[in-house]
């Protein structure tokens, strides 16, 4: 796998797969770059509404469980946003052709379940923050 392989990592078949690329990750954390397309899901006009960044974040930690998944020989799973908090906006849109950078840090995980703290940077400028919530159920949940 390399860091590039975004389609590897997450259960999603596009045109779902919004990220482009990992660019870096570790144990608890990851680093992913997005740049939205003109013909994209949520594009319109060249613009997209600033709530997909909370899809991006979602999408981020997905990929890092998909890393971990990977790692022990398993495959990227379903997993479920369950909640957002001090989910902050910073940016009215997103623009089509701008690279974003997508960061998502654990800050506990139990069990099945986690907390990660997520930033989306248009270069250092903030787009939006969030703390999201996730849980990813065990495969027998999901037959």
């Amino acid at each position: 796998m390399t860091l590039r392989d975004i389609h590897t990592l997450l259960p999603h078949q596009p045109p779902m797969v919004l990220l482009d690329a990992v660019t870096a990750y570790g144990e608890d954390w990851i680093e992913c770059t997005v740049t939205p397309v003109r013909d994209g899901l949520f594009a319109r006009d060249g613009v997209v509404p600033n709530l997909v960044a909370l899809e991006y974040m979602a999408q981020a930690i997905g990929a890092l469980a998909g890393i971990r998944n990977l790692r022990k020989g398993g495959a990227p799973r379903v997993g479920y946003l369950i909640g957002a908090r001090y989910l902050t906006l910073h940016a009215n849109e997103l623009h089509v052709g701008e690279t974003l950078t997508v960061r998502a840090r654990s800050v506990w995980q139990e069990a099945r379940a986690g907390q990660f703290e997520c930033h989306v940077l248009r270069g250092s400028t903030p787009v939006a923050d969030g703390s999201l919530t996730v849980y990813e159920p065990p495969l027998e949940e999901l037959s």
